[in-house]
C-alpha cells in the first residue's frame, strides 16, 4: 500500500500538525505501508535547515518551494500558503504514478487539491480535517458570512465532500458538525466519516520527576509553583484570560510559563508590560526532544481556546498534557469536547469564562499536593487507554487499507 501526505508542516518543523503527521507517517511505514511526503521548508516559527529530498526513517520527502515569512501576522500566513498551494498544485499535476493522498485541511485550501487530482488523475484521497473551514474564518472575523469568498468556499467545500473517499475527524463534535454539513448537501454516505484523535507519543512523553528537576535548573525555575500553557499563540486560542489571572495572583508565589509563538504573541507580551507583571516568563517554542522536559516540569498544565469555536478544532496539546500526567484547568465551555474527556478521566476542571474560579481552582491546586498528584495520575491513566499513537496509527493504518479495498 501507498500513500502520499501533503501537508505544509512536516518535520523538521515545530508545528503540531508537523509533528503529528511526522510520527503518523514513521509509524505506518513501519506497517509496511509506502509513505512519501510532499511538504515545504520548515518555517512555522523559526527556519530550520532542511534539503530539498530526504528520508525521516522509511519515509520519503520532497520538499517544495514556498516562502516563509514570519506566521505572526496575516500576510505571511496567507503568502506562504498559496505559494505552497500552487506549487504543490503544479509538481501533483505532473507527478508520474500518482498514489492515493491524504491530505490535511491546514492551510485550509489545501485539499481543493484533492478534487482536481481526481477528476484529472482519478486518484483516491483522505480528507484529514484539522479545523472546519470556511466556519472558523468567519468565528474569528476573517471574513464575512455573506461575502463572495464565503460563497465561493462553501461551493468548493461540498465538492470536497462529495470527492473524499474518507474523511477524518479530530472528535466526536466536529463529526456532528460535518455529519451536518452532509444533511445540508443531500450527502448520506456518513460511513465515510471517521474520528481519531490526536495522539502523543507514549514511550516519548512520560511522567518524570528527573526531567522536571532538569528542566528546571535548565531555566531558573527552581521550586516555584508552575503554571504552564505550552502551544500555539494564534488567534484560535482565548489566551487574554491567562495574563487576566496572573494579574489577579500577582502577590502570591505562582510563576505563569508560557511556550510558543504566533499572531497573539506580541499582545500578550504588550499586556504584561502593561500590567508591569513579573510573575509571567515566555519562552519560544522548544526543539521536540525538549518537550519531554517542558511538559512534564510543571505544576498545572493549561488548555484554552475560544468557545465560538467549538467542534471546529481539537488542541492537539490536550494530549501531550494528559501524557505527562500533569493536572489540567481547561479554559472552555461546560459540555464542550475537551470538557467531556476532563470529567471522564477526573485530570482537572473545567473554566467557563470566569476569572475568579481560575484563580480559585489554581489556590486549590496549589494547596493540595494529594490532589495535584491524584490527578496527573487519572490523566496519564486515561492517556494510555485512548491517545497513544500506537492506537491511532492502527486508526489510520484500517483506514487506508479500505481504501485500497474499494
Amino acid at each position: 500500500m501507498k500513500i502520499l501526505f501533503l501537508t505544509q508542516y512536516f518535520y523538521p518543523d515545530v508545528a503540531s500538525t508537523g509533528q503529528l503527521l511526522s510520527e503518523l507517517a514513521k509509524g505506518l511505514s513501519e506497517k509496511n505501508v509506502l509513505v512519501e511526503v510532499i511538504t515545504a521548508a520548515p518555517s512555522y516559527s523559526y527556519k530550520i535547515p532542511s534539503l530539498k529530498k530526504e528520508n525521516y526513517f522509511k519515509v520519503k520527502i520532497k520538499r517544495i518551494w514556498s516562502f516563509r515569512l514570519s506566521k505572526n501576522n496575516r500576510v505571511g500566513q496567507i503568502l506562504n500558503s498559496t505559494t505552497f498551494f500552487a506549487n504543490a498544485f503544479v509538481k501533483l499535476i505532473i507527478k508520474k504514478n500518482l498514489s492515493n493522498l491524504l491530505i490535511v485541511s491546514n492551510p485550509p485550501f489545501l485539499p481543493f487539491l484533492g478534487i482536481f487530482l481526481k477528476k484529472l488523475k482519478g486518484v483516491k484521497f483522505i480528507f484529514l480535517i484539522h479545523d472546519v473551514f470556511p466556519e472558523k474564518a468567519v468565528k474569528l472575523n476573517y471574513l464575512n458570512q455573506n461575502s463572495l469568498i464565503v460563497k465561493f468556499w462553501n461551493f468548493m467545500d461540498r465538492k470536497l465532500l462529495f470527492s473524499a473517499s474518507k474523511i477524518v475527524v479530530l472528535s466526536e463534535t466536529m463529526k456532528v458538525l460535518i455529519e451536518k454539513k452532509f444533511d445540508k448537501i443531500g450527502l448520506t454516505e456518513k460511513e465515510k466519516i471517521s474520528v481519531i484523535h490526536n495522539w502523543a507519543d507514549e514511550e516519548f512523553i512520560k511522567p518524570s520527576e528527573e526531567k522536571s528537576i532538569e528542566f528546571r535548573k535548565e531555566y531558573n525555575l527552581g521550586e516555584k509553583f508552575i503554571i504552564q500553557y505550552s502551544g500555539n499563540l494564534g488567534a484560535s486560542y482565548e489566551l487574554e484570560k491567562i495574563i487576566e489571572v496572573a494579574e489577579t495572583l500577582k502577590n502570591e508565589e505562582y510563576i505563569f510559563l508560557i511556550i510558543g509563538d504566533g499572531v497573539k504573541k506580541n499582545k500578550l507580551m504588550k499586556m504584561r508590560a502593561d500590567k508591569n507583571l513579573s510573575n509571567i516568563i515566555f519562552l519560544p517554542y522548544l526543539e521536540k526532544n525538549l518537550l519531554p522536559y517542558s511538559l512534564v516540569s510543571t505544576d498545572i498544565s493549561l488548555i484554552t481556546y475560544e468557545s465560538k469555536l467549538e467542534g471546529l478544532l481539537m488542541p492537539s496539546k490536550l494530549y501531550t498534557i494528559l501524557a505527562s500526567g500533569k493536572p489540567v484547568i481547561a479554559l472552555c465551555k461546560k459540555g464542550s469536547e475537551i470538557d467531556r474527556i476532563i470529567v471522564e478521566s477526573e485530570c482537572g476542571f473545567t473554566i467557563d469564562n470566569d476569572l475568579e474560579e481560575f484563580a480559585e481552582k489554581i489556590r486549590d491546586l496549589a494547596n493540595n499536593r494529594v490532589l495535584r498528584e491524584r490527578l496527573g495520575k487519572n490523566a496519564r491513566k486515561y492517556f494510555e487507554m485512548n491517545y497513544t499513537l500506537k492506537k491511532s496509527i492502527g486508526e489510520y493504518y484500517s483506514i487506508i487499507k479500505d481504501l485500497y479495498k474499494e
